[in-house]
């Protein structure tokens, strides 16, 4: 599987697993709700006095209660941590199933007087109230389950009822209607609650996944540091820079125009690249961001878009690193009868702007300034001084730490460089 496939998948079921433990925590919330009003309801029917004296009717009801809400603390609690197990949301509508029943049971075998049968009970209704609700947990199958445990549930209060009360004048046919009615109508909305949420979050999910591709895309044409930094500004991107320290690398391959004369086209290209991927790989592994490319050479900035105390020493580091990158490169092409390359490497640390330069219809972010030109002339300047990587002074005093070993190689009078600079090489 692709890359952006993978990272589709990650989208989507981590998308998935959101929505459900959002819901589930919404049940939890309602069943906090429920229970708490529900007691109330009971302690205005039948006092205080009853649950203190341990009448079965409030004190079973109460117990079940203080339970359901337990368990929804202990969800909730639980969802904040990490994502909730298929056995703890099965679990969760077993419970919501089984409180209705135990709280009603009660109540139907110890009855108050004028007890008008199960069917008049606005208790006996948390059941299909309880299917509809499970549909917030995105998962058909879980509504299944709850259809039939709280479907298993109500006959087992409407035997129980007739078991011990029989039947109550007060329950006619239209009752009956009724009932069968919100049942289907439960089931239905549960469904519909479960599909319609659950495609709600397919498309959220699939707006982060275009705008995840988008900045992948972008990515591969800039870099992702700067693509992560321009999808996360808040309107129009703005002009302009600001002023901060940054180590710039340019490279070079040495006779490469006059060798990709000879190629075909489709060849060069593929030569290239094969070269180019190598370098990248070890530019990224050092925290640097390719600027931009300019032929077979390269651009390389550490310390954008976030500065880093070791911005310098990475430079070096990734100059020694592409030096042994081409070195196995050139192994791979001796292989396949190819001529070795070899490249120039110039390394320069200083202060620079970096920001977004060109105009509100095109713009790059990019660094200038004099650290860019002393980089570019460094790599010039190792055409004619015989080595592969000459490092600025000033980036070799920015270094702190780190197991290099540089030589001095000298002092260069480069072009348009008010004084001779001193330089270093890789020993």
């Amino acid at each position: 599987m692709s890359v952006a496939g993978e990272r589709a998948l990650e989208i989507i079921e981590s998308s998935l697993s959101s929505g459900v433990t959002r819901g589930e925590r919404a049940v939890s919330f309602v069943r906090i709700l429920a229970s708490v009003l529900v007691f109330a309801s009971m302690m205005a029917a039948d006092g205080p006095a009853a649950l203190l004296a341990l009448h079965p009717r409030p004190t079973i009801s109460t117990a079940v209660l203080m339970l359901a809400a337990a368990a929804s603390i202990w969800v909730l609690a639980r969802s904040r941590a990490k994502a909730l197990s298929p056995l703890t949301l099965l679990l969760s509508v077993t419970v919501d199933a089984m409180t209705v029943f135990v709280a009603i049971a009660p109540t139907v075998v110890w009855t108050r007087e004028a007890y008008p049968g199960v069917l008049h009970m606005p208790a006996f209704y948390f059941f299909p109230f309880v299917i509809a609700l499970s549909g917030l947990r995105l998962e058909r199958a879980l509504v299944h389950w709850s259809v039939f445990i709280n479907l298993l549930g109500a006959a087992g209060i409407y035997a129980l009822d007739m078991a011990f009360n029989g039947p109550t004048p007060l329950a006619g046919p239209a009752d009956y209607y009724i009932a069968v009615a919100l049942f289907l109508a439960s089931i239905s909305l549960g469904y519909a609650i479960a599909g319609r949420t659950r495609e709600l979050v397919w498309d959220g999910a699939g707006a982060v996944l275009r705008a995840e591709r988008a900045r992948m895309a972008l990515g591969v044409y800039v870099s992702e540091e700067v693509a992560d930094q321009a999808m996360a500004e808040d309107g129009a991107l703005q002009l302009g820079g600001e002023r901060r320290q940054v180590a710039v690398l340019f490279s070079d391959l040495r006779g490469f125009t006059a060798y990709s004369d000879k190629l075909a086209p489709e060849r060069l290209v593929t030569e290239l690249n094969d070269y180019l991927d190598r370098m990248v790989e070890v530019i990224r592994a050092e925290g640097g961001v390719v600027d931009k490319y300019i032929g077979d050479a390269i651009m390389v900035v550490f310390g954008i878009p976030e500065a880093r105390p070791d911005d310098a020493l990475r430079a070096v580091r990734c100059a020694a690193a592409m030096q042994a990158a081409l070195d196995a490169h050139n192994v791979e092409r001796t292989r396949q009868n190819l001529p070795s390359l070899k490249q120039g490497i110039g390394v320069h640390y200083g202060p620079a702007i970096a920001g977004n330069i060109g105009s509100a219809d095109r713009l790059q972010y990019t660094v200038m300034g004099s650290v860019v030109n002393e980089a570019s002339r460094l790599e010039s300047a190792t055409k004619t001084e015989g080595v592969s990587v000459l490092i600025s002074a000033s980036t070799v005093a920015a270094i702190e730490g780190g197991d290099l070993r540089l030589q001095k190689h000298g002092v260069l009078a480069l072009r348009g460089a008010a004084e001779p600079v001193e330089v270093y090489t890789l020993s």
